[in-house]
């Protein structure tokens, strides 16, 4: 059985209690690399060992094939999956009960006719869910995004505005701030990053990258970092770092350094931004 055809078992083992103690503890996990985007996370007991049936709450299969993490608000874990249909794809989010792991609701939100080729180490469902004010924010790379109600799955708006081509499939996730969800789409081609208003859908800022890599695409969660009261969305890419206005996408100012398949998320931290600037030589700069 292959990869593209097995059930996707959701949250394996070791995830699916240290969910459960987040629940419990802290709350919301509403993103990717939780509340903060630092993937912090302070006072919580996870198990160090775990197996098939030691130190799981529960487990649900899941059909299709999905590398996103899981978020987690109000007692729901969100997910997305692509599950294979005759040559195509249903691009689908689902929730899940925190507690028990039973399936509350599942929501097709596209379903494309042909599956486009991607790297056979990744899904077409890798971005990460953003949950925010009663809202799913999926996305799935090129093939689009949507917004969903948490209660029930309705879906708000959709949007398949956000064309480019990623060469290896998408890999970053969006990040929810100050009513807009950012996101990096550094494909082979005319490279740019984008601002969508999370309550209308509409595309609020696209900015093409100002620096032109020898190879263009990469896969980077950005990171939004609030400077002197004013927001700045820090998006590495191919050659450079460069920082954004949230508001308008302005390029505010930019770093050059060769690299190309950038992937980590930028931290934030004592003054400082800190990341990994590329894939064939990694140099961590701050």
């Amino acid at each position: 059985m292959n990869h593209s055809s097995k059930l996707f078992t959701s949250m394996l083992l070791m995830p699916l209690a240290a969910f459960s103690a987040m629940a419990a503890e802290l709350g919301d996990w509403p993103q990717f690399r939780g509340p903060n985007s630092d993937g912090h996370v302070k006072n919580v007991a996870s198990p160090l060992e775990w197996s098939d049936s030691k130190s799981v709450a529960w487990k649900t299969a899941i059909p299709g094939l999905g590398w996103s993490s899981p978020a987690l608000a109000q007692g729901k874990v969100f997910l997305t999956t692509a599950v294979p249909n005759d040559g195509g794809l249903s691009l689908r989010a689902l929730a899940l009960d925190a507690k028990t792991g039973k399936i509350i609701w599942e929501r097709e939100v596209r379903a494309i006719a042909k599956a486009p080729k991607i790297h056979s180490k990744n899904s077409h469902a890798s971005p990460t869910p953003v949950v925010r004010d009663g809202s799913v924010f999926v996305h799935f790379g090129a093939q689009g995004m949507a917004s969903l109600a948490a209660a029930d799955g309705a879906i708000q708006w959709t949007n398949f505005e956000l064309d480019y081509p990623p060469v290896h499939g998408s890999g970053g996730s969006p990040v929810f701030h100050d009513g807009k969800l950012v996101i990096v789409c550094d494909g082979s081609t005319k490279p740019f990053v984008a601002a969508i208003d999370a309550k209308t859908g509409k595309v609020a800022w696209k900015q093409f990258r100002s620096v032109v890599g020898k190879i263009n695409h990469s896969f980077v969660t950005p990171t939004v970092a609030v400077i002197d009261g004013k927001a700045q969305v820090m998006a590495p890419g191919p050659d450079h770092f460069a920082a954004y206005d949230l508001e308008t996408g302005t390029e505010l100012w930019r770093v050059k350094a060769a690299g190309w398949s950038v992937v980590p998320q930028p931290a934030i931290g004592h003054g400082l931004v800190i990341y990994n600037h590329d894939y064939d030589n990694p140099e961590l700069l701050a």
